[in-house]
C-alpha cells in the first residue's frame, strides 16, 4: 500500500511542477527572472483558495498563490489534495549561447539574452525528503 500512495504522491508532484512551468511559459518573457527567480511557496502569505483575477482586479501574484494553494491544500490524507508538508520552489537564470560554454547561465536580473533556463521543484514529506524536479528553457517569442 505504501508504494502505491508513494508512487501517487511522485505523479502529484510532477503534475504540480509542471502546472507551474506551463503558468511561467504563459508570463511575459521578460518578467521571468524578476517575477518568479527565488520563489519559495514556503515565504508566501496566501489564505486559500484564491480568487482568480479579473480585468478590474489584476493580480500579478495569482500564479504564485494558486500554485501554493494547490500543493500545499489543507487535509491532503483526508482530501487527497496537495502533498503532505509540500512546498515548491522556482529559479530563473538567464542562459547565454554566446560563450565557450554552451550553456552559460548568468544570474543576472538585467540579462539581454533571448532564453531562460527555469527549475521547478516540488518536495514533501518529512524534511522534504522527497523530490521532483524539472527543468525547461524558455526562449523570447515577441
Amino acid at each position: 500500500m505504501r508504494s502505491v500512495q508513494a508512487g501517487g504522491e511522485t505523479t502529484k508532484a510532477t503534475m504540480l511542477a509542471r502546472e507551474m512551468v506551463d503558468m511561467i511559459r504563459t508570463d511575459g518573457f521578460d518578467s521571468l527572472v524578476s517575477q518568479y527567480n527565488g520563489l519559495n511557496t514556503s515565504t508566501l502569505t496566501v489564505i486559500c483558495p484564491v480568487t482568480p483575477p479579473t480585468p478590474f482586479s489584476p493580480d500579478p501574484n495569482y500564479n504564485k498563490k494558486k500554485w501554493k494553494c494547490d500543493i500545499a491544500a489543507s487535509g491532503t490524507q483526508d482530501t487527497g489534495q496537495g502533498l503532505p508538508s509540500g512546498r515548491g520552489d522556482v529559479s530563473v537564470a538567464c542562459v547565454s549561447f554566446n560563450t565557450a560554454s554552451p550553456f552559460n547561465e548568468v544570474n543576472n536580473p538585467g540579462c539581454t539574452t533571448d532564453t531562460r533556463k527555469v527549475t521547478v521543484r516540488v518536495s514533501w514529506g518529512p524534511q522534504g525528503s522527497r523530490v521532483v524536479s524539472l527543468v525547461t528553457y524558455v526562449a523570447r517569442t515577441e
